[in-house]
């Protein structure tokens, strides 16, 4: 019996993952930081410490799920994908029990540390698993459906994460998370099927090393992965940095979860425009537009902070015109880094995704160091500058004009 041709834009023949247990995998750095953020100055009360310490239980994850989705892309090149995203699955989920049993900051640090090496997993597994399935406009399509769906955790994150502060107190968040874990590994194990079947990738130190520099000299690689990276970093600083603005403004947890949230709103209005778009314009030069669409948004903060003319409405327009620009860089930037890296698209999607973790663990940091938590002038200053180097990331991406 003859076979029709396989689709054009369909490049597996493995039973196509369900798209929620995607966006759960996918979901779960962006739900290991969210739901901690409108509960980080009750955090901090509660387990006495400075500002610097509580930012540390955000930076000190988005850094672990930074460096740890370099070896999870290579172990999965190696090992498989369901194998990878089983594994991180339950490393998040025995992280976010030492978490929620942590009596002193530091416990809660180094277990936050552990939760991003399972999340790290879970994260790149969710998008590469894509990406093995799919190709060109459609994979951006798919890639942002999961991005739009994606940003529905972080929205629900951030507002219940407001309630939960107000009723339950910050353990209560770490036991969402706990129940996310649990979740995916569930999900993963009855539904998810091995999506790689090209020859093992060599795990040898050289080797992997060798095929990093590799990724690292591509121009299709790097540049739409900084693109990308600098775009998601610009979101989770965002995360570490907003707490303080509205709080300024006599915004309780509670609040501050529902005005934040709409940044996911305006990402899941952004990915619903570039899924009707990106078959016609073409998927980098999506990335390109959006991306200089989003210098605009920092640019208004920081002029309305100068001028002293911030509100809680304001901000939170703001944000959600920030979200709008995202969904139409993530997604795209996304997929043509990883469909640049060929046959290591496991590796080129944990270097993309470390270096979103890291420019947001570190502008977190850097912000916070240079005075962000006392004035939003420095805040929408980083934001500024992250967003004009990804414009220009952007431009010099190959065929992005």
């Amino acid at each position: 019996m003859s076979q029709s041709a396989p689709s054009a834009d369909k490049v597996s023949s493995v039973r196509l993952p369900p798209i929620g247990v995607l966006i759960l995998a996918a979901s779960s750095a962006n739900l290991g930081l969210s739901i901690l953020s409108p509960v980080i100055t009750g955090l901090r009360e509660d387990l006495d410490a400075s500002a610097d310490q509580a930012q540390l239980v955000l930076s000190a994850f988005m850094l672990s799920v930074a460096i740890s989705q370099l070896i999870s892309g290579s172990l999965s090149d190696r090992f498989g994908r369901r194998r990878v995203l089983l594994g991180g699955a339950v490393i998040f989920a025995v992280g976010g029990f030492g978490a929620l049993l942590s009596g002193d900051i530091d416990m809660l640090i180094w277990c936050r540390v552990l939760q991003g090496i399972g999340a790290a997993a879970c994260m790149t597994m969710g998008r590469v698993i894509v990406n093995d399935v799919y190709q060109g406009a459609e994979a951006a399509r798919k890639l942002s459906i999961v991005s739009s769906a994606q940003a529905i955790v972080p929205a629900l994150s951030f507002a219940f994460g407001g309630v939960i502060a107000e009723f339950i107190g910050w353990r209560g968040s770490i036991g969402i998370m706990v129940m996310g874990a649990l979740l995916i590994t569930f999900m993963s194990y009855l539904f998810i099927d091995e999506s790689r079947h090209r020859d093992p990738a060599p795990t040898v130190p050289i080797s992997l090393l060798a095929s990093y520099l590799q990724l690292l000299r591509s121009p299709g690689v790097m540049f739409n992965g900084l693109t990308g990276g600098l775009a998601v970093g610009m979101f989770f600083a965002m995360g570490g940095a907003m707490p303080y603005e509205f709080d300024r403004m006599g915004v309780g947890p509670l609040e501050y979860g529902l005005f934040f949230a709409m940044t996911s709103v305006g990402y899941v209005f952004g990915n619903f425009v570039n899924r009707q778009l990106v078959g016609s314009v073409g998927v980098v030069r999506m990335a390109f537009f959006g991306s200089l669409l989003t210098v605009l948004v920092p640019l208004t903060m920081l002029a309305v902070a100068l001028g002293g003319v911030m509100t809680p409405l304001l901000l939170s327009f703001l944000c959600f015109c920030f979200g709008c620009c995202n969904g139409l860089v993530i997604a795209n930037s996304m997929i043509c880094s990883m469909q640049a890296a060929g046959k290591n698209s496991g590796a080129g999607a944990g270097i993309l995704g470390a270096m979103q973790m890291l420019f947001g663990a570190v502008a977190g940091v850097v912000i916070i160091a240079l005075g962000g938590a006392d004035q939003f002038a420095v805040t929408a200053s980083g934001l500024l500058i992250m967003s004009v180097c990804a414009a220009l990331s952007s431009f010099l991406a190959p065929n992005s004009r």
